[in-house]
C-alpha cells in the first residue's frame, strides 16, 4: 500500500481538494501520520502543510521526543517530561481535536507548558484525560473564546496540583461536566474571573477532588444550568467555597 508521497512547493489546497483527501490513513498509513522530510514533523493526514516541497513517509505512531502536529500547532515531550505545545509559526495557532499526546505513556509526562497564543477547538473535552503523572500545567497561552465543551479536560489528572490560566473568556462554554473529576491532588481552584453565562452542564465537575480545601466560583453564572448532579467535591478538607449572586442550585444537589 502507499507509504510515501512527495509534494512540490506549487501544491496548494483548493476548495474541495485538501491534503486530507490525498493522504491515505489505512494500510501502511493506518495511524494517519506522515513524517515530513522538510522539517521532521509528524503530521496528521488532514494537517499536511501546502506550499512546501517535501516527501512524506507513513509512520506507525507519534514520536513524543520529536515534534508532532495538532492543527496549526506542534507538540513534543522533552527529556524532563514536559509536554510543550506551541504554534508552528511561533506566534499564534489553533488546535485540532486530535490530542495525540494522550497516546504517550502517562508516566512519560509530568508537566504541561504552552507558548504563544493557541486557539482551542469548540470541542476540547478530554484534552488531558489520563495524564496521571502531571503535577503542573501552564495553560496561559490558551484562548478559550470559541470553545463550547471542556468536558473532562482534566479527567483523572490525579497528580495535578497547579494550573496557570491565561485567557478567561469562557463565555461560549456550554459543558464543564467532569472537568476536574478525580483530580485528587488539587487543593485550590480559582475560577472566580471566568465567564459562564452560557453554561448548561456542570455535573460531576469537581467529583473526586478529595484534597480540595478552597473553591472560588464567585463569578459563576448558573442561570442556564440544567445538570448539576455530583457537582460538589467529596472532600473532608473543604474549608472555603465562594459563590456570587448568579449562582443557584439546580435539582437535588448533595452539599
Amino acid at each position: 500500500s502507499l507509504n510515501q508521497i512527495s509534494l512540490g512547493s506549487g501544491f496548494v489546497s483548493k476548495p474541495g481538494i485538501t491534503c486530507g483527501l490525498l493522504f491515505p490513513h489505512t494500510g501502511a498509513s493506518a495511524s494517519g501520520l506522515w513524517l515530513s522530510s522538510s522539517d521532521g514533523v509528524r503530521y496528521s493526514y488532514d494537517q499536511i502543510p501546502t506550499g512546501v516541497s517535501a516527501a512524506y513517509r507513513a509512520v506507525k505512531s507519534v514520536d513524543p521526543s520529536q515534534w508532532n502536529s495538532c492543527g496549526s500547532c506542534l507538540w513534543s515531550v522533552d527529556e524532563s517530561g514536559t509536554l510543550v505545545i506551541k504554534p508552528t509559526n511561533g506566534h499564534s495557532g489553533y488546535l485540532s481535536t486530535s490530542f495525540r499526546w494522550r497516546d504517550v505513556k502517562p508516566e512519560k509526562i509530568n508537566e504541561v507548558k504552552t507558548c504563544g497564543v493557541i486557539e482551542l477547538p469548540e470541542s476540547s473535552g478530554r484534552m488531558f484525560d489520563g495524564l496521571t503523572n502531571v503535577v503542573s500545567m501552564d495553560l496561559s497561552a490558551f484562548d478559550f473564546s470559541k470553545c463550547k465543551s471542556l468536558e473532562g479536560i482534566f479527567f483523572n489528572c490525579c497528580s495535578l496540583k497547579r494550573i496557570k490560566w491565561g485567557d478567561t473568556d469562557t463565555s461560549s462554554v456550554i459543558d464543564m461536566s467532569n472537568m476536574f473529576r478525580n483530580c485528587s491532588s488539587l487543593e485550590s481552584i480559582d475560577l472566580g474571573i471566568y465567564q459562564t453565562n452560557q453554561l448548561n452542564n456542570v455535573s460531576y465537575m469537581f467529583y473526586g477532588c478529595s484534597s480540595l480545601s478552597n473553591l472560588n466560583e464567585s463569578s459563576f453564572d448558573t442561570s442556564h444550568v440544567t445538570k448539576m448532579e455530583g457537582f460538589f467535591p467529596e472532600s473532608s478538607r473543604l474549608q472555603s467555597v465562594s459563590f456570587g449572586g448568579k449562582f443557584k442550585l439546580v435539582g437535588k444537589v448533595d452539599l
